[in-house]
C-alpha cells in the first residue's frame, strides 16, 4: 500500500469514527456486538460472511482506489462505495467463494500498483492482484476468517469509541485513526487465531469409529 492508499484509509477511518462518535452509544453497542461477532463467530457461517465481508471489500477498495474511480468513472467516493459494496453483497450471497479471492485480490493489487508493468500502475495492480486472488482461493477459509476478523477488530475499535465517547481520552483516540487501525490490526490478528484455532480442533464427543475397526466384543450369553 502506498502513501496514498494509505492516507486514504487513514482519512476514511477518521470519518468513520468522527460520525461514530457523534452518534454515541447508539452506535456503539451495535458496532462493538458486529465487531465482536466477527472476531469470534463469523467463520461459522459462511453464507453471510460472504455477503457482508464481500460488501466490506467493495466499500474498502472505493476507499483504495477513490483516485483513479473518480478519474476514469466521475464517481466521488460516497456513490463508490455504496455502488461496490451493494454489488459485493449480491455477488457473495451468489458466490460466496468470491469473497476469499477479492480480499486477497485487493490486498494484492494495492501492492501490485507500486510495481508498473509496461509503465502502467493499472496493469501491475491487475497482475499481482489475479496471483494474490487465486492464492485467496487456495487458502480460502483462513484468508476469509483473517479479513472478517481485521474487519470486526476495526468495527470493535470504533464501536469503543462511540461508547464512551464522553469521555476527552477517548474523543483525542477518536481522533487518531492510526492508533484505531493499530488496535483493529492487534484484535484482528487475534481473532483471526481464535477462529482458525478453533475450526481446527476436532469436535467434542466420542471419536467416531473409523470402517477398518473391529465391532466391539459383547459379553457372553448367559448359559
Amino acid at each position: 500500500m502506498d502513501g496514498a492508499h494509505l492516507a486514504d484509509a487513514l482519512a476514511a477511518v477518521a470519518a468513520l469514527a468522527a460520525r461514530a462518535v457523534e452518534l454515541g452509544p447508539v452506535a456503539g453497542v451495535p458496532l462493538c456486538v458486529a465487531g465482536t461477532a466477527a472476531l469470534t463467530v463469523a467463520a461459522r457461517r459462511r453464507l453471510p460472511l460472504a455477503a457482508l465481508g464481500l460488501a466490506g471489500v467493495g466499500a474498502a477498495a472505493a476507499v483504495l482506489f477513490r483516485r483513479p474511480i473518480a478519474v476514469h468513472l466521475g464517481l466521488s467516493l460516497g456513490p463508490a462505495a455504496g455502488g461496490l459494496a451493494a454489488a459485493g453483497a449480491l455477488l457473495g450471497a451468489l458466490l460466496p467463494s468470491a469473497f476469499p479471492f477479492a480480499a486477497a485480490a485487493l490486498v494484492g493489487a494495492s501492492v501490485g500498483s507500486l510495481v508498473p508493468l509496461g509503465g502502467h500502475s493499472a496493469l501491475g495492480a491487475a497482475a499481482v492482484g489475479l496471483v494474490a486472488g487465486l492464492l485467496g482461493l487456495a487458502l480460502a477459509r483462513p484468508v476469509a476468517t483473517t479479513a472478517a476478523s481485521l474487519a470486526g477488530g476495526l468495527l470493535l475499535a470504533l464501536g469503543l469509541v462511540a461508547s464512551f465517547a464522553h469521555h476527552p481520552a477517548v474523543r483525542e483516540l477518536a481522533g487518531r485513526p492510526a492508533a484505531l487501525l493499530g488496535f483493529a490490526l492487534v484484535a484482528g490478528i487475534a481473532g483471526a487465531a481464535f477462529q482458525i484455532a478453533a475450526g481446527a480442533s476436532p469436535r467434542a464427543g466420542p471419536a467416531a469409529r473409523s470402517p477398518e475397526s473391529p465391532p466391539a466384543a459383547t459379553p457372553a450369553a448367559g448359559r
